[in-house]
Formats: structure tokens, C-alpha cells, sequence
């Protein structure tokens, strides 16, 4: 390992060091000028002699982009005394007396011998999503294409200033993040015709499950209680309400909207996909109206997209209004999920899951 003493060199740029150890070790003796600063090579430099800073040329070309650079964890120091005040030496006699070995790994893991800096991981995580092989998606089911746009997504998404200037608890970004929500929870109102909607849910399916939970739980009595589902309702919804209705202790019915006697003493509610998983729109006027005939509800999953030339659910009696807010220029994600959400009526605001964002009003009536 060679070492210089070079003055000032701690001063100097990072592509100046570069430089430096570069010409140093192209040299074997003696001194070279560069960049008008003495390259001495000494056998063991101290930083008290000449005010010289002694530099390992190892370090200078190391990779200077390294994740452990910026890691917030424990220090080694640390760790050891964590593991010192548990009893234990080390981290591995930890992990050995509390992981049981049947469950650990004994072979090596393919790691690199030596640390990669973040510019050569990105450079083969490019080179590994280089070989993802780019096709037209027409399977639909809740699933489309869209355009962002990029007004929204450099001043939104890419704009540094939302995570460099503020931090989520300062009233500017929090205010800034409510009255978004706000705006979002009124989109929907207005393109459900409903009275109310949460700030979104996790996806389609779950907010689907979460309004057949509002459903059941304002039933007085569940036994043999049936819960319909559309056949053409999305087939990733479809299983996760037979799932979500077991857990319930409700029975579910699949099967074709426009032939289910919806009058059934014994059926709770029913969910219908608008338009449906291939596209075709219907009115269910009549199914909303032999449902609350014996005081059943209706859940309609509504692409709100379509909503936008559609008639709205609540004009054809749904109670509840669910669905994926993917349309709205979120990309697909390979899958998602996508923030869905859910809309109602204010007498079922109570039994709503999720938050709900609302503007308060002051002793004079006016808004705050």
C-alpha cells in the first residue's frame, strides 16, 4: 500500500484527490508536481510534519457513493453494547440462542466479496430491467393503461421540494396534504353522487370486502344470510369477497345479475361491477329496487372514469359505490395495488372504514 503526503490535499475537490492519486500512482519515487501541489512519497507521514494530511490512495479510488454512507443504523459500538446488555458477546450468539438452526440458513449467499458502490447497482439493476420484455396489456379487469401527466408528475411526484423543505408534521405540508385529500374526497362525491367518501382504501377488492363488512354489520341477523356477487364483477374481487364473507359467517352466491331473484328474504346484499369486467354497462334500477324491498343494499363497483359520461350509481338506488382510482393516471405497476375508494350516503358515515377528511366550522357557521 503506498501513502502521500500532499498539503492541503484535504482541502481540494473530490476530482482533484482523484487526480492526485492517479499521478501518485503512476510514480515510484521522488516528487512530481500536480495541481500545484507537492506529491511527496513517504514511508510514514504524519499529519503533524508540515501540516501535510496523509492519504490512502486505496481509499481515494474506493467508490465514494456506498449505501453505509448514509445508513442511519447502529454503530458497531453500538451493537456491541445492546448484545452485552442481553448477555450475549456478539450479534451471532444472539441470533444462535434465539433463531432456532433449523430455520437458518447454513450455505453461503452469492454476495459480492467486496461493496458495491450505488452507481454500479443501479447500473445492473438497469441492466437486469433491460431484459423485462415491454407488450401491449389487454387483459383489463380493473387494470388499464394511462397517461400521466407530466405537468403532475415533475411538480408533484419528482419535485424534491415536498420532501426536502418540510417534514410531514409542519402545518404547510400538512395542511397542503388535507386539502388534497379533501379535493379528492369531493372528485368522488361528485362522480358517485353520493353524499360522502373516505380518503381511499388500498384497492378495489379490499374496498369491495370493507362495504360488504358495512352491509353485514348493520344486519340483525346473519343466519343463512346470502351475500350476491356479480359474475362479472372483477375475478380478483370475486375471490376476495368469498374469503371476506367466510370470515363473516355469510354465505355468497355467484352468479348472473340479470336472472338472481334479488327479493330473497334470506339475501343481505349484492355487488355488481359498472361497467362490468368486459366493458358492458347496465342499469340496475330494478335489482336496487327488489333489494330494499325487504331492506337489503346494493353495492356498486364503478370505474369512475367512466363515470365521468355514465349515469351515476346513486341515480339507479346504490347504497354503496366502491372502485379503483388506477384510472386517474396512476401507472399499472405491474399489478398495483391502486387507492380505491369508497362512497355513501351521511347516515352510514359512522360505519365507514378509513379516515374521512372534513372541514370544521366555527361558532359563526362559517368555515374555519
Amino acid at each position: 500500500m503506498r501513502r502521500c503526503s500532499v498539503p492541503l490535499l484535504r482541502h481540494a475537490s473530490r476530482r482533484q484527490q482523484l487526480a492526485v492519486a492517479r499521478a501518485f500512482a503512476a510514480v515510484s519515487d521522488g516528487q512530481r508536481q500536480v495541481l500545484g501541489a507537492t506529491v511527496k512519497l513517504t514511508k510514514s507521514p504524519t499529519l503533524a510534519e508540515n501540516d501535510h494530511h496523509t492519504v490512502d490512495t486505496n481509499d481515494l479510488l474506493a467508490p465514494s457513493d456506498t449505501y453505509i454512507s448514509r445508513h442511519l443504523g447502529t454503530s458497531p459500538q453500538q451493537q456491541k453494547e445492546m448484545v452485552q446488555q442481553m448477555g450475549f458477546n456478539s450479534v451471532d450468539e444472539l441470533i444462535d440462542a434465539v433463531i432456532p438452526k433449523h430455520l437458518r440458513r447454513t450455505d453461503e449467499m452469492a454476495l459480492h466479496k467486496e461493496p458495491v458502490s450505488e452507481t454500479a447497482a443501479l447500473e445492473k439493476l438497469r441492466e437486469i430491467m433491460s431484459k423485462n420484455i415491454e407488450v401491449k396489456n389487454f387483459m383489463g379487469q380493473g387494470y388499464h393503461g394511462t397517461i400521466t401527466p407530466a405537468t403532475i408528475q415533475r411538480n408533484l411526484l419528482e419535485n424534491p421540494i415536498w420532501y426536502t423543505s418540510y417534514t410531514p408534521y409542519q402545518a404547510e405540508i400538512a395542511q397542503g396534504r388535507l386539502e388534497s385529500l379533501l379535493n379528492y374526497q369531493t372528485l368522488v362525491t361528485e362522480l358517485t353522487g353520493m353524499d360522502i367518501a373516505n380518503a381511499s382504501l388500498l384497492d378495489e377488492g379490499s374496498a369491495a370486502a370493507e362495504a360488504m363488512a358495512m352491509v353485514v354489520r348493520g344486519t340483525s341477523s346473519k343466519r343463512d344470510a346470502i351475500f350476491f356477487v356479480s359474475d362479472m364483477a372483477h375475478p380478483q374481487t370475486i375471490e376476495l369477497m368469498k374469503v371476506r364473507a367466510a370470515q363473516y359467517g355469510v354465505n355468497t352466491v355467484v352468479g348472473d345479475a340479470d336472472t338472481f331473484n334479488f327479493a330473497g328474504k334470506k339475501v343481505i346484499g349484492a355487488l355488481v361491477q359498472y361497467p362490468d369486467t368486459r366493458g358492458v354497462l347496465k342499469d340496475f334500477s330494478k335489482a336496487a329496487e327488489a333489494l330494499h324491498s325487504h331492506g337489503a343494499q346494493l353495492i356498486v363497483s364503478a370505474d369512475p372514469l367512466a363515470l365521468c359520461v355514465a349515469k351515476p350509481p346513486s341515480q339507479f338506488g346504490a347504497d354503496i359505490v366502491v372502485g379503483s382510482m388506477q384510472r386517474f393516471g396512476v401507472p399499472m405497476l405491474y399489478g398495483g395495488p391502486a387507492a380505491a375508494y369508497l362512497a355513501t350516503s351521511k347516515k352510514r358515515a359512522r360505519s365507514m372504514p378509513g379516515r374521512i377528511i372534513g372541514v370544521s366550522i366555527d361558532s359563526q357557521g362559517d368555515k374555519a
